[in-house]
């Protein structure tokens, strides 16, 4: 649950950095026509073609970069001065090292023998691809594209929101419940969004 809760904090600062810029012509300001095809007829190259309103300025984009760099270096910092380190012993050679990875390997491979371990791997990448998904193509197709890129993160906050909750609720559904129960209520909610997209058109 506190691991998902960091989207909400990362997207809160993206969403309190980003500012869209208002373009101006001939000292006035005027209106450019918004791109028409958001959702699941989005295309990035004629997105990157046309016009687009309330675009963010590169130099606002910068600042937002250095203060993710600056929570990292804090957070490897955090880490190294309060994490308790494994320290190696001197007799710990190369070689013994060597065949420790060398076991574990082996012992990896073994256990893809195992079914259960075996079906996980399909769920596995389609969680990534999901992820991928979700930071690329549904934040510019159905959150840029109709508003701007300021509120995705203030869109990407929801569904962090939504994923702690989530994470805590099926911790504890699975309890009384089962696995299978909880595999396939969240496989019924995961294929409606995914029809929901498809069939929605953001305006």
């Amino acid at each position: 649950m506190f691991f998902q809760s960091s989207q909400i904090w990362g997207n809160l600062i993206s969403y309190l950095v980003l500012k869209p810029i208002e373009k101006e012509h001939n000292d006035t300001l005027y209106e450019v026509e918004k791109y028409a095809k958001c959702g699941a007829d989005f295309s990035e190259k004629e997105y990157k073609g046309a016009e687009v309103i309330n675009q963010i300025d590169r130099k606002t984009v910068d600042i937002l970069c250095i203060v993710y760099i600056c929570i990292c270096a804090c957070s490897i910092l955090t880490v190294v001065v309060f994490l308790n380190q494994r320290r190696k012993s001197t007799r710990d050679k190369i070689p013994v090292m060597l065949r420790d990875s060398f076991k574990l390997l082996i012992s990896t491979i073994k256990h893809m023998r195992n079914v259960n371990q075996l079906l996980l791997i399909p769920l596995t990448v389609w969680s990534g691809l999901e992820q991928s998904f979700l930071g690329a193509q549904f934040t510019k197709g159905f959150v840029s594209c109709t508003l701007n890129a300021k509120y995705v993160g203030l869109v990407l906050i929801a569904y962090g929101v939504c994923d702690s909750i989530g994470s805590f609720s099926f911790g504890q559904l699975v309890k009384y419940v089962g696995r299978w129960p909880c595999f396939a209520i969240a496989g019924l909610i995961n294929y409606s969004l995914i029809i929901t997209m498809f069939i929605w058109k953001p305006s």
